[in-house]
């Protein structure tokens, strides 16, 4: 990579790549101290002696291994990958594992197509999008704008039969028209909704199923990090599968609308009562800015004034303007 240099900046390729090198030694680095904080010395001795073990067993049993053909699909892709899952290995890292762990033990391949391959998706500027919405998710939760639309929805919509889950539902798709993060998406609705739907007669088991269903709805809103990922891997049109995604989110809510109503024809409503709609408008010029964001976004990447990359970009810096100005902003020790 030395040789090759970039067409802008002339400088070599390999400054670039070298950050993966860098990343994974600031996992392992990482890795290392939380082991040392919360596992206790011999377990982590013995998990190493363990996984040097294997692998010490792999690399023997590699001439054999490569005589199986095809069935090492099976050891290492299927195996090795649920043996991880069990061990509470985070997914992304089981398939990589058992990738790794296929090309090294059983075929001839150079392992260093791992890097280039990864060097590849680095090199996506669509998928530069997801880690920004997933930014714009968390400074929605910090600054607080999450929870305005929430008090807003709240105010015109608490009051009737199923008001909060109607709220619940709604707020997780407004929410996810703006962020990226199902889990700042729910930790924004949750807190605020769950303990007067606790006293409204609510099952805490209804709530949290009511909560994952509306995020697992709200899944295919865009910005959806998983049509993002699709459209860059297959090659499709991101701004299409925001169109259709919306469509489909559209009918799932229309669903899970009539089923809150079903679930809550028994609700306590004693001490429920109307907002005024001066306190309903109070809530909307609060919310106002942050209602705005999920429309840029759509038409923005739906009529194609720009791409998910830089509407992204642009939705991360107005929110933490928006959310300085307007919300009382993120302190520097919490944005750090």
């Amino acid at each position: 990579e030395w040789y090759i240099h970039t067409p802008a900046l002339d400088m070599p390729n390999s400054f670039r790549v070298s950050s993966i090198a860098f990343g994974f030694i600031a996992m392992l680095g990482m890795v290392l101290i939380y082991a040392g904080r919360t596992v206790r010395k011999t377990d982590l001795a013995l998990a190493v002696v363990l996984v040097a073990a294997i692998a010490g067993a792999c690399w023997a049993l590699s001439p054999q291994l490569m005589k199986l053909g095809t069935a090492n699909i099976g050891i290492f892709l299927i195996g090795f990958v649920a043996v991880c899952l069990v061990a509470g290995v985070p997914i992304a890292f089981c398939f990589g594992i058992g990738a790794v762990c296929y090309l090294a033990f059983s075929t001839h391949v150079p392992v260093t197509v791992v890097i280039g391959r990864m060097d590849e998706g680095m090199s996506s500027l669509v998928l530069v999008s997801v880690p920004l919405f997933v930014l714009l998710g968390c400074v929605l939760d910090v600054t607080g704008m999450g929870k305005a639309i929430v008090d807003f929805l709240a105010s015109l919509l608490g009051h009737i039969k199923a008001g909060m889950s109607y709220v619940l539902l709604g707020s997780l798709f407004i929410v996810s028209g703006i962020s990226g993060s199902k889990v700042s998406d729910m930790a924004t609705v949750a807190p605020a909704l769950f303990p007067e739907m606790k006293r409204r007669g609510h099952k805490p088991r209804e709530m949290v199923a009511l909560l994952a269903t509306g995020a697992a709805m709200a899944d295919t809103v865009p910005p959806s990090i998983v049509l993002i990922v699709l459209g860059a891997v297959a090659g499709v049109s991101i701004a299409g599968l925001f169109q259709a995604g919306f469509v489909v989110a559209m009918v799932l809510l229309a669903v899970l609308l009539v089923m809150a109503r079903w679930k809550a024809r028994n609700e306590d409503m004693h001490g429920a009562r109307r907002a005024p709609m001066r306190m309903v408008g109070r809530f909307l010029l609060v919310a106002a800015p942050a209602l705005v964001l999920p429309f840029i976004i759509r038409s923005a990447v739906g009529e194609g004034v720009a791409t998910a990359t830089e509407v992204s970009t642009v939705a991360v810096v107005y929110a933490l303007f928006v959310g300085h100005v307007l919300y009382g902003g993120i302190g520097l020790r919490r944005f750090y």
